[in-house]
């Protein structure tokens, strides 16, 4: 009987992936007083209520107070809790039919009994923390709240039944007959059990596959407005300095007439928009300039110093949308970041671009304070709408079989990208 209280307990903390960092000081020590309090009252009642009652009121015993303890460490609450829970005793259920089997079949042989009573829960440990653990941590942590109120139908209905037929009292059965088919609704629960579990994940990785390519299109539209706009500047740029023989022309009038500091005002004027309006030359190709001149002045404007190194011939093989999204995702993320940064000194953005044995390699270091955290090599983003420009990044190097990954030492941030280009 008290064995499995420590069966669910290691399931729930698996299904709730619990982790050693849940466990602050004050948790641990307020967890300890309740399950010492819960052993006691445990221990009280089965000495001297009996096992009977013991077993009638298992759910006062046991289960409420494993719901309260696991309330107290994990960061899941309310319906989601007690979806865990609900999932905890219907894992519970089928090696407990297995030991009534085995307890009829060898007569209740204590020894066996016991053997068969540990193998069929270790045997039940594996196949969970196998095949369901994956699948019920990701509903967790992706499904909606209110939905939880339908999955729990289920395992509820199911521990009604439970309880109704049996009322905890597996001693009741001495022999086979009708056991076996009396066990089918078990077995049809279980089975609905873990497809729903296994559809609701594939069915929500599919829309979020729909939205992230959604988000990602958005991504690249953004993109090519962005070098559209860019392309006007510079196109402003190049009408600015064909007009210059009008400013030089309005300057020597200035200086024909004596009023040299209107001419020194005007020329001032004149060549901070042609500044303004006019990308800085980093290598041959038009597009890289474009790009690396505006985030230039963005990280100016943010107090990021852009330290820029790159060599890229005039035209590349791959669309200017995506070396735009490549580009201005990058250096967007790292100039956010490294302006959040107390020490000015430490504002600090290097880039490096360029093509190497027909492989376009982009890479991106900046300094940043917090936590950043890292899964399957791309940071996470806790906030809504946020993260999408990684994912973008991501996604053009994976479409040319190229890779994307980062790396976060505590203050430092790296962004490498590898890109293999067509060799035409």
């Amino acid at each position: 009987m008290f064995f499995l209280p420590l069966y669910g307990i290691t399931v729930m903390a698996g299904l709730l992936n619990v982790r050693r960092s849940d466990f602050t000081k004050r948790k641990t020590l307020l967890l300890c007083s309740f399950v010492f309090l819960a052993v006691a009252v445990n221990i009280f009642v089965y000495l001297y209520l009996g096992r009977q009652i013991y077993s009638r009121f298992y759910i006062l015993w046991i289960q409420i107070p494993l719901y309260v303890g696991f309330r107290i460490i994990s960061r899941y609450r309310g319906v989601k809790l007690l979806f865990a829970l609900l999932t905890t005793i219907t894992l519970a259920s089928l090696p407990v039919q297995f030991v009534i089997v085995f307890r009829i079949l060898t007569d209740g042989n204590p020894v066996l009994i016991a053997i068969g009573f540990v193998t069929s829960y270790l045997i039940m440990l594996i196949l969970v923390f196998l095949f369901l653990r994956p699948n019920v941590i990701y509903i967790l942590e992706h499904g909606e709240r209110k939905s939880f109120w339908k999955f729990c139908l289920i395992p509820f209905l199911y521990y009604l039944y439970g309880f109704l037929s049996s009322g905890y009292n597996f001693a009741q059965y001495h022999d086979l007959d009708g056991f076996l088919f009396r066990r089918i609704p078990d077995l049809i629960v279980c089975v609905s059990y873990i497809l729903l579990v296994d559809i609701f994940k594939n069915t929500n990785e599919r829309q979020l596959l729909k939205n992230e390519h959604a988000m990602m299109s958005v991504q690249m539209e953004l993109a090519r407005e962005q070098m559209e706009f860019l392309k006007t500047t510079q196109e402003q740029a190049v009408l600015y300095r064909h007009d210059m023989r009008h400013h030089l022309s309005l300057i020597k009038e200035y200086l024909a007439d004596g009023e040299i500091q209107k001419a020194e005002k005007y020329l001032t004027q004149t060549q901070a928009d042609i500044n303004a309006i006019t990308p800085v030359n980093h290598c041959k190709n038009d597009t890289a300039n474009l790009i690396l001149s505006s985030f230039a002045g963005k990280g100016k404007e943010k107090g990021v110093a852009l330290l820029i190194d790159v060599n890229l011939p005039e035209h590349l093989p791959i669309p200017d949308t995506e070396l735009c999204a490549l580009l201005a995702n990058g250096l967007e993320n790292a100039i956010d970041a490294a302006s959040k940064v107390e020490d000015l000194l430490h504002r600090k953005v290097s880039l490096n671009l360029r093509i190497k044995e027909n492989r376009l390699l982009l890479y991106i270091e900046n300094n940043y304070t917090g936590i950043v955290v890292l899964e399957n090599g791309l940071p996470v983003s806790n906030c809504e709408g946020h993260g999408f420009g990684t994912k973008s990044m991501a996604a053009i190097a994976a479409k040319r079989k190229g890779y994307c990954s980062c790396e976060a030492d505590g203050n430092t941030f790296i962004l490498r990208i590898v890109l293999p280009l067509d060799k035409k």
